[in-house]
């Protein structure tokens, strides 16, 4: 059999199939609109300027600031400073390490929140 002969049956049976693969796409893309909220002082944050996110496995926010931390459940925001454990409110970087404890980098030490209890390390310490 000439190989000639399949070639051009073959490519047209491709390009068939590719079209209606393409079209089957287009009719299952759905348009979801992208939905943000912005967040400033006058609903809940301690300062507009954030300095560093994270977010836990629970999708608890917490946002760094020059002025403190600030934890957000999805519905408020709670604001920690150095009255409630950091160890200095200036914060420069935050991280969740693999046990789910928050890590606080600061100009002054780090401060490790566990989810009940702070503690404070410094060069010193």
């Amino acid at each position: 059999m000439n190989i000639k002969l399949l070639f051009f049956p073959v490519l047209f049976l491709l390009m068939f199939m590719f079209q209606a693969c393409e079209k089957e796409k287009e009719e299952t893309y759905i348009d979801i609109e992208p939905v943000f909220t912005n967040h400033t002082k006058d609903n809940g944050l301690i300062s507009s300027y954030v300095t560093s996110i994270v977010i836990s496995s629970e999708n608890i926010i917490w946002a760094g600031s020059d002025v403190g931390l600030q934890r957000f459940d999805g519905t408020n925001w709670t604001n920690l400073t150095t009255n409630q454990g950091l160890i200095d409110n200036d914060v420069k970087a935050l991280l969740i390490d693999m046990t789910g404890k928050l890590w606080v980098g600061t100009n002054s030490g780090l401060s490790c929140f566990d989810g009940d209890n702070w503690s404070s390390y410094t060069i010193d310490s």
